[in-house]
């Protein structure tokens, strides 16, 4: 009876392995199915949002089929971007790229959900923002209230302060690449694979040439190495902009505008408040060595 009992708990026993390996092998094949490449085939394509010299925007619809994977939901709406790819380095850039901004998780930023190419063109999916261009708002408004402004650029500089913690340098802030949400809150966009964005760590600096004309930072242009304190000042010219509808240095002359930069002090309306001015001081400064460039000092600025 004790040998006849034993074997009956040996093959319970045996049993309830055979179930955990059954349960185990189901994990991994859902695991695996799970990591299965996107391709351009698993979206529906509704229409084109968005045109430019890199690339174009279309709205995108994950389709009912397959398998759930890397966080994009069937039948759910995405923005997709198209780059075209020109070279082995393009390739290899999006690769490092890609999952870099994957990893990339703030309020504050469009979420890249998922990256993959073809043998010319590489493909982002990412949030889908219906809010609009900031641009949009300000040339319609012509000029932002400072309550406005410092309700945008709180967020903004929430932004860049996670940007830096990573690692990171934004290099292109504008009011083009400033998109609102639905609920009006900001989200920075158009990063990374345009090389906007590139991985410095801290005491590596960089010496490409990048940026809208209007927002360049002075050490930019003369082609001085820099780190993160050019985002500090791109976040001064946006500032500025929102207050009075222009950027501190503008021409229809683009040599102009790289002369003022470099040579000019940037003129406040008396009608701009005091630590508003204040704090633009503080970014606007040519040598990069005495700009504000701590996110901590700029949020405990009188100003917000």
């Amino acid at each position: 009876k004790d040998k006849k009992k034993e074997k009956e708990e040996e093959k319970e026993i045996e049993t309830e392995k055979n179930k955990e390996r059954e349960e185990e092998d189901k994990e991994t094949q859902t695991k695996e199915e799970s990591e299965k490449e996107l391709t351009i085939e698993d979206f529906e394509l509704l229409k084109v949002i968005g045109k430019g010299q890199q690339g174009k925007v279309l709205l995108v619809r994950r389709k009912e089929q397959g398998n759930e994977s890397h966080d994009v939901r069937f039948n759910t709406e995405y923005a997709m971007k198209i780059v075209p790819t020109n070279s082995l380095r393009d390739r290899e850039c999006f690769l490092r790229r890609s999952k870099l901004l994957q990893k990339l998780r703030h309020p504050f930023l469009v979420n890249v959900y998922h990256s993959f190419q073809t043998e010319n063109k590489m493909y982002f999916i990412m949030d889908n923002l219906s809010g609009g261009e900031l641009f949009f708002y300000l040339q319609r408004m012509r000029t932002f209230t400072e309550d406005q402004t410092r309700f945008y650029c709180a967020e903004i500089c929430c932004a860049l302060e996670y940007l830096h913690e990573k690692g990171i340098l934004y290099r292109d802030l504008k009011p083009e690449n400033v998109l609102l949400n639905p609920d009006g809150h900001i989200c920075l966009t158009d990063f990374g694979y345009e090389a906007r964005l590139d991985d410095f760590k801290n005491e590596d600096r960089c010496t490409s040439y990048l940026g809208g004309p209007e927002y360049l930072a002075p050490e930019v242009l003369q082609g001085i190495a820099y780190d993160k304190g050019v985002d500090w000042w791109n976040f001064g010219t946006i500032m500025f902009e929102l207050l009075t509808g222009l950027p501190p240095f503008y021409n229809e002359d683009i040599r102009m505008i790289f002369g003022q930069i470099i040579n000019t002090q940037a003129k406040y309306p008396d009608t701009m408040g005091k630590e508003a001015k204040d704090l633009l001081e503080k970014l606007l400064v040519k040598d990069p060595k005495k700009r504000l460039t701590d996110p901590n000092v700029i949020k405990d600025h009188p100003f917000f």
